[in-house]
């Protein structure tokens, strides 16, 4: 379970590649998972990674949350 604490608008970050130029994919992380991150500053880390491994299109996305706590 996360708790946003002091956190206005609470989002998570994913960063997508256009792999089969049709749709868009989460990229993985060096163990092969789909990866999401909690602050930015990693997804642009992961971003400029991903840039560098993919011969496609590559961009950041963010999702928004309302509710306080998110629950497995």
């Amino acid at each position: 379970m996360t708790t946003w604490s002091k956190i206005d608008h609470p989002a998570l970050y994913a960063v997508v590649a256009n792999l089969d130029h049709d749709h868009w994919y989460v990229v993985h992380n060096a163990n092969g998972k789909a990866k999401i991150y909690i602050d930015l500053a990693s997804a642009l880390t992961q971003l400029e990674r991903a840039r560098e491994k993919y011969d496609c299109s590559v961009k950041l996305v963010s999702y928004k949350f309302d509710a306080e706590v998110i629950t497995e």
